[in-house]
Formats: C-alpha cells, structure tokens, sequence
C-alpha cells in the first residue's frame, strides 16, 4: 500500500520488548498497592492478544499465535457437580483473610499455585474464551446469568472502562460486575467485612497478565527476543 512501511521482523521484536516492559512495571506497580494499575496491565494484554478482522495483535504478526505459544492456565478447578448445584468461587484470584482485623481481599495468586490449579498448558484460543467464572445458579431465579472469561475481562477493561478508552455505554453485565456499589459480604471472626465487586475485576486482571508474562517467559523464541538476541525465526501468519 503507497505511503505505509512494513515493519521488519526486528521491529516487532522491539515492540514485544517494550510491551514486556511495560506489563512487569505494572504489574510490580500493582504489587505495590497502586491497584488501578489493572487497567494498564488490560491495554498491554489487549496489545499482545487481541486479534479482530481489523487489526493484528502483536503477537499474531510475530507468528506466535494462535499456533505456537502454550499458555499458562491458573485458572481454579471447578469439581463436577449434580444437576441443579452451583459452587462459589473468586475465578482467577483467591480471597485473603485477615482475621485478626476481620477485613478480607480478593487476591491475585501468582505462581502460589496448589493442586487445584495446576493445569495443563492450553492453547491460545482455549486459554482466550474458556470461561473461569459463572455466576450461573438456582438462586438467580429467571434473571439471567453471565460468564466471564480472560477475553471479556481485558476488553471491557480496556475498551470501555477507561485502560484505553471511557465508553458511555458499558455492557450491563460488567457495570454489575464493577458497580462502586456493589459489595459482597463475608464475616470474618465474627465481623462484617465487605469486598467491593470492582477489587475481584482488578485481582482476576492481574493475574491474566502473570499469566502472560510466565507464557512469555517459558517459550524459547519469545524468551529469546525478550533477552535481546535476534530470535532467528521468520514471520508467520
């Protein structure tokens, strides 16, 4: 196309460097209390991830997806439950008590994996749309019930919710999810504690983006370009 430069290979290999760089500062941000780092962390994972019809992620003009990388997958084993049961659970996070002073938070796991979340490394479209969470139960009555998976957390965050842009339609199903108002409760040592609905997005998002990083990290060719070396591999489609 007249008037447009295609990137060479070492340019993309210095884009997924900076990109890297730019999810460990905010995840490290993150670890250090400044928790609206998440939507960052959403925006770099939407960069590296996200492929529409429209625009390639940077990662499918490496040739890296959708057949090479394996992902790391911490997502929570769900057990196999009868017909009209439902389990509770915080998705990509766990909930950390602090009984002592009775407040509890959602958090994300990191590599603090036990068996119920060491999973087999997945596939980028599984690891993409597979659902993590549902709130899907007899409880709910006839209203009607979402999932969420690691898709629709970093583009709603990114995408609507202010990471790279501010929508002034957000999809019901996530305003819900996010409401400021919105609080689930827990008694913790005999006290009444509240986690606002918000604090579970951010720990979920953290934790996609560990997820990416230790993918990244694992694989030889993206840890290659990662140390700087010339990764020796052509561009594939």
């Amino acid at each position: 196309m007249s008037g447009q430069h295609v990137l060479a290979l070492a340019d993309l290999e210095e884009h997924l460097r900076r990109q890297v760089a730019y999810l460990r500062r905010s995840a490290a941000a993150y670890d250090e209390g400044a928790i609206d780092e998440a939507f960052r962390l959403a925006t770099t994972v939407r960069v590296l991830c996200h492929q529409t019809a429209n625009s390639r992620s940077l990662l499918h003009q490496l040739g890296l997806l959708p057949q090479r990388l394996r992902f790391v997958n911490t997502a929570l084993q769900l057990p196999d439950l009868p017909p009209g049961s439902f389990v509770v659970n915080p998705g990509l996070c766990t909930i950390r008590v602090n009984f002592d002073v009775g407040t509890a938070a959602p958090t994300p796991v990191l590599d603090d994996l036990g068996p119920d979340r060491t999973n087999p490394l997945q596939a980028f479209d599984e690891w993409w749309v597979t659902r993590f969470l549902t709130n899907e139960s007899p409880l709910r009555g006839g209203r009607r019930a979402f999932t969420y998976s690691r898709r629709n957390v970093v583009l709603q965050m990114a995408n609507k919710d202010g990471g790279a842009h501010v929508d002034p339609q957000m999809p019901e199903h996530y305003r819900a999810l996010v409401d400021h108002d919105g609080v689930v409760g827990l008694v913790v040592n005999g006290r009444h504690a509240t986690i606002p609905r918000r604090a579970f997005v951010t720990a979920w998002m953290r934790q996609i983006a560990h997820e990416v990083q230790r993918t990244l990290e694992r694989d030889f060719r993206t840890r290659t370009i990662l140390e700087g070396r010339p990764s020796g591999s052509a561009r594939g489609d």
